[in-house]
């Protein structure tokens, strides 16, 4: 019966529009995934591209299940225009110098040059370091890109002031040193 009902939710914030009514009908982590099998019909109902963004950066935990070519492949069919304007404005007009925290033992499952990016390096070690997933080999990495490579912008949610990157490989990505974490205060 409950799973009738949510069924039903996700059907009618379909017909209505609402791209991230549609995706809460189903768990964060399968947000994604909700994206991929029904990409045709969002884009046939015009809400491909704010369902794309809201699958990437709404998820509780991280969409490390997600093959990397399935983001690019999801991404590259979007209108970019229509993407960049379903998040927020861009913070100026460029270039960004962006981090990303990374952990983990296999590269498929680091993926130093993913699409998700953020402005600040204390928010990168924070995602290198993540409370409770304990993994190893935490890095963050930087890189500098042009507006030209921001497919999205999302500064107003969970204050991780999110981009959302086309990386080329033309685009060199270093390593930098961990932020040391800031003394707690003595009671």
């Amino acid at each position: 019966e409950a799973h009738r009902a949510i069924v039903e939710q996700g059907r009618q914030a379909f017909i209505d529009g609402h791209a991230s009514s549609f995706l809460f009908s189903a768990s964060s982590a399968n947000s994604m995934r909700m994206v991929e099998w029904n990409a045709v019909l969002l884009k046939e109902r015009g809400i491909y591209e704010e369902a794309l963004l809201c699958a990437i950066t709404n998820t509780r935990t991280n969409n490390h299940s997600t093959p990397l070519r399935v983001f690019r492949d999801l991404f590259a069919w979007a209108d970019r225009a229509k993407l960049l304007s379903a998040g927020d404005p861009l913070p100026s007009t460029g270039p960004f110098t962006l981090y990303r925290g990374v952990a983990g033992k296999a590269e498929r499952d680091r993926r130093v040059r993913g699409i998700s990016w953020t402005g600040t390096l204390a928010k990168a070690a924070w995602f290198a370091n993540r409370p409770g997933f304990g993994l190893p080999n935490p890095e963050v990495y930087r890189c500098v890109v042009d507006a030209k490579h921001v497919l999205a912008y999302v500064g107003s949610h969970r204050n991780e002031d999110e981009y959302v990157v086309d990386l080329p490989r033309s685009v060199k990505v270093e390593r930098v040193a961990l932020p040391l974490p800031e003394p707690k205060e003595a009671a």
